[in-house]
């Protein structure tokens, strides 16, 4: 007993004595507020314990913290002299293990997903009434954002609803919305009447990434059942869209919307009922040795059956 506290009091005389160092944690890039240190730095000690605490702007989310030193030694890490409870977390404790000087710690944050672009939109001659609906963002997005996952789709069966509705993507069953009390609902997305708030969902297709950065929502085939002239439609697409960033080796984290995006379109009487039609093709050489300029006769498209073709170049086909 008297040892231990011997050995007490001797560790806080050395403690006592031992030099302060300053950690400054820094916003490099301006997209946020330290909150803790509110200084922005703070004076510790060799085995001190303190708070951090980093608050994002709303175009921001944070990911993870990261420290590093002018004096650290080679072949040294950092985190031989600093620990983070948990590095994922805006706030959390550090620990001080090991003297060395100018350690900086800095929060990594990474840009919100932005839609830069979507149709269509609310113009003076309105749109044709089976006008694809289409969203393009600034990020590669995650197919997560459109399909339901498994335990989502538990949840979902516990409401319960009347069925699940289902697509193929990639060649797997995903499921991207369901069916109750006689209405459809997908995840994510709202299309409604803005003047009366019917629920217009029934009249699209499953949504669909066509890129990793253009969501597409086709109306469905039968054209001549759609909803009625010069509708108000209103869009929405929920906060949650998102795409993956990377955390660390091992770790991933979704990065959603700042919020939600809506816009209003309206719609005309008419629909695109007339079938493509091919009129020609031309064809041209991508030969090295041949100018990709030098076209062969356009064909029409009662010559396209007899139409023989070169094995030994490239092909250039314009179809019109």
């Amino acid at each position: 007993m008297e040892k231990k506290l011997r050995d007490q009091i001797e560790n806080e005389v050395n403690y006592a004595n031992s030099p302060y160092y300053t950690i400054r944690v820094e916003n490099k890039n301006n997209r946020g507020t330290v909150v803790k240190p509110a200084s922005g730095e703070t004076n510790k000690k060799v085995s001190d314990v303190f708070d951090i605490k980093f608050d994002t702007n709303n175009a921001h989310e944070f990911l993870r913290w990261e420290a590093d030193s002018s004096e650290l030694p080679a072949n040294e890490s950092i985190y031989d002299y600093i620990s983070f409870e948990d590095t994922s977390l805006s706030e959390t404790k550090v620990t001080f293990k090991k003297a060395l000087n100018k350690i900086i710690i800095r929060p990594v944050v990474t840009a919100r997903p932005q839609i830069i672009s979507w149709t269509p939109i609310l113009s003076e001659n309105f749109t044709r009434k089976d006008t694809t609906i289409q969203a393009i963002f600034d990020h590669e997005m995650d197919k997560s954002s459109i399909y339901y996952s498994d335990d989502e789709i538990a949840d979902l069966e516990n409401l319960p609803v009347t069925r699940l509705l289902t697509t193929t993507d990639g060649g797997v069953e995903r499921t991207y919305g369901y069916e109750k009390d006689g209405e459809i609902f997908y995840k994510g997305i709202s299309i409604i009447n803005n003047k009366t708030k019917e629920n217009l969902n029934a009249y699209f297709k499953a949504p669909v990434f066509e890129s990793p950065t253009t969501l597409s929502l086709a109306t469905i085939d039968d054209k001549h059942n759609l909803f009625d002239d010069y509708t108000q439609v209103l869009v929405t697409l929920d906060q949650n869209f998102c795409y993956i960033a990377q955390l660390d080796e091992t770790r991933t984290k979704p990065v959603v919307m700042s919020e939600s995006k809506k816009w209003i379109y309206q719609v005309n009487d008419a629909i695109d009922n007339v079938p493509p039609e091919l009129r020609a093709i031309s064809v041209a050489t991508t030969a090295d040795t041949i100018s990709p300029s030098r076209t062969e006769p356009s064909l029409t498209a009662e010559g396209i059956q007899s139409l023989k073709l070169p094995s030994d170049n490239k092909l250039r086909l314009n179809v019109t």
